[in-house]
């Protein structure tokens, strides 16, 4: 039992650090003059590190997302947070090459801010406010 505690709070740790470097490499790259290198650079960590792909992860349902997300890959709360910034920044990011794509990402970005507002414990009034603003979009 203390063995497989320990195993999830690896894994868990292993999450956080992963998603930290994807939105540290997003947020360098924003209006930057290396663009597809960066999202690129995001697109490699992602699979390799968690093992998604972002353009099959676009064709994952709305409805089983979260699902997806916390039975296949591990997540808890606290990386779908994570997963659902990455989504955004992605987006922000992709729309100045693919616009549909970044529709889709911010919409899979709201289900999972939409999820965590009804589930998670603590009220985050910044979440709350990302919802309202993608909401209005």
């Amino acid at each position: 039992m203390i063995e497989e505690k320990d195993y999830l709070k690896r894994q868990i740790d292993m999450f956080s650090k992963v998603l930290a470097k994807c939105i540290s490499i997003l947020l360098g790259i924003k209006g930057d003059k290396h663009l597809n290198s960066g999202i690129e650079s995001v697109c490699q960590i992602l699979e390799s590190e968690l093992d998604i792909d972002i353009n099959s992860f676009i064709l994952v349902d709305d409805d089983s997302l979260v699902d997806t997300l916390m039975i296949e890959k591990g997540f808890n709360n606290a990386n779908l947070d994570s997963i659902a910034e990455i989504l955004m920044l992605f987006a922000d990011n992709v729309s100045m090459i693919d616009n549909e794509k970044a529709k889709i990402l911010r919409k899979k970005s709201l289900v999972i801010y939409e999820y965590l507002e009804i589930n998670e414990s603590t009220y985050s009034l910044c979440r709350h406010l990302q919802i309202d603003k993608m909401r209005k979009d």
